[in-house]
């Protein structure tokens, strides 16, 4: 039985959200029962992106010493903005290094406390790190598929640069993309125009909220998506030739919609997720490695599955979507709770 609206549950349902981002309540269908294929989905999924976060961490602190002296002579991209090198680099290192393990911790913490407070699987399975974990399995089974169909047809993706570093050099790259790639794609080309004309649009003083995300979905929304994914795909061309565009082209518009509907956080949590998968083979865990690989394929195979099941009805939701969200009437905090 589905719990009574809050106080924003109509708010959620004319931005097209199928659940309230608020209190978890199922939006537009009062009939709702607790889908227990998609729960279980959701429940491997955050265990998986959980092990992989907490090996990533683990793995990053016991070598911080040889992660940080991992690139001397090296100069590094900040947030692609320009680079830096010498102690600059070192103090980057750190930086981004904490903040990885800070969305991680919070992530963790946020939605262990909602399974804690709550038995309602909307709420548990819907929260930031729940989509987050769903999505990364949805995108890792995708672009499995996606290579897998490239070398069958002699359009191989050309990872050979990879060769040139060594595990902590990747390491260090693998943390550093999860979270600055996500300030330059999504908290630039989709936050900061948001910003502005959430200021032209509302004149809400609270309008600089929108650059952390979890503002939900509207139609200016998605085509800054579209934007940003577009640029995201382009990005990883030098590298890794043009086979590897158009599948991070739709691994970006994911990202995208992790950051429209749930947060910064929620985004930089399946980044890491997707890049620092391989470190679990650093740490030794080879076998832990092929049994949460082929897991997350299987499991994303199924998530999609069910994702296409219901495609016509999602499309329906987005011509309903408004062009613009009203005035933002919460801070931060509660933009991100679930």
């Amino acid at each position: 039985m589905t719990p009574d609206k809050c106080t924003e549950c109509d708010q959620w349902e004319r931005r097209g959200a199928k659940f309230c981002m608020n209190c978890g309540r199922k939006l537009d269908d009062d009939s709702y029962h607790s889908d227990k294929t998609y729960d279980t989905v959701a429940l491997l999924c955050s265990l998986f992106v959980a092990i992989i976060c907490v090996v990533t961490v683990v793995y990053a602190i016991l070598n911080i010493n040889a992660l940080i002296t991992s690139l001397d002579g090296y100069t590094v991209s900040m947030l692609g903005l320009f680079y830096v090198g010498g102690t600059a680099r070192e103090i980057y290192m750190v930086l981004i290094v904490i903040a990885d393990i800070a969305v991680i911790v919070y992530a963790l913490y946020t939605h262990i406390a909602a399974v804690r407070k709550n038995n309602n699987h909307d709420i548990v399975r819907h929260s930031g790190f729940g989509a987050a974990s769903v999505v990364i399995c949805m995108v890792i089974a995708f672009s499995t598929t996606y290579s897998l169909f490239s070398l069958v047809t002699g359009l191989t993706i050309d990872s050979s640069w990879i060769d040139e570093y060594t595990n902590m050099q990747l390491t260090f790259m693998f943390m550093n993309a999860g979270f600055s790639e996500e300030i330059q794609y999504r908290v630039f080309l989709i936050g900061v125009p948001m910003v502005l004309l959430a200021l032209l649009h509302n004149m809400d003083k609270r309008s600089w909220q929108y650059l952390f995300g979890g503002f939900g979905m509207t139609k200016t929304a998605l085509i800054l998506m579209l934007i940003s994914s577009l640029f995201f795909g382009l990005a990883h061309y030098n590298g890794w030739g043009a086979v590897k565009v158009p599948m991070t082209i739709v691994v970006g518009f994911a990202f995208a919609y992790l950051y429209v509907q749930y947060g910064l956080y929620a985004c930089v949590i399946a980044h890491i997720a997707n890049d620092c998968l391989t470190i679990l083979t650093y740490a030794g865990l080879d076998a832990l490695f092929v049994i949460i690989f082929f897991s997350m394929i299987i499991i994303g195979a199924i998530a999609i599955a069910m994702w296409i099941s219901n495609l016509k009805m999602n499309a329906g939701t987005v011509r309903t979507l408004e062009w613009f969200p009203g005035k933002i009437d919460k801070n931060l905090r509660e933009q991100w709770k679930r």
